[in-house]
């Protein structure tokens, strides 16, 4: 039976979040940051050669969570839902959880269609 209470499908929404925040807390414990110190002795890093990378995006990772997904491509969670509902994006699903290849991903982007600059 579908409700079509928006209220509902907003209430559903946070409990996604809840529970994404809830096994994050649980596979990541609290640790309190320390205070960097300063290494004179180091040898000096290049910064050109740093690459920033998102804080919950890990390299080689096979799957995402829908959270860290809606991260790694910059976009909201309703969104990454609204994709998988529309057949854009593919999810797997492991017990409860929602998992999205990193295939899938990087497929879905490049599907998109490219602008171009006017000129």
């Amino acid at each position: 039976m579908k409700h079509r209470d928006a209220r509902v499908h907003m209430m559903f929404n946070h409990l996604r979040l809840a529970l994404d925040i809830m096994e994050q807390i649980a596979a990541e414990p609290f640790q309190a940051p320390t205070k960097p110190t300063l290494d004179t002795t180091a040898a000096p890093v290049a910064v050109a050669a740093t690459r920033i990378q998102p804080k919950d995006v890990i390299p080689h990772k096979l799957t995402y969570t829908v959270k860290e997904a809606s991260r790694a491509l910059g976009i909201g969670v309703t969104k990454i839902y609204e994709l998988i509902a529309e057949g854009k994006l593919v999810a797997v699903k492991l017990g409860h959880r929602t998992l999205i290849k990193a295939e899938a991903m990087n497929a879905m982007i490049d599907g998109l269609p490219v602008k171009h600059s006017g000129g």
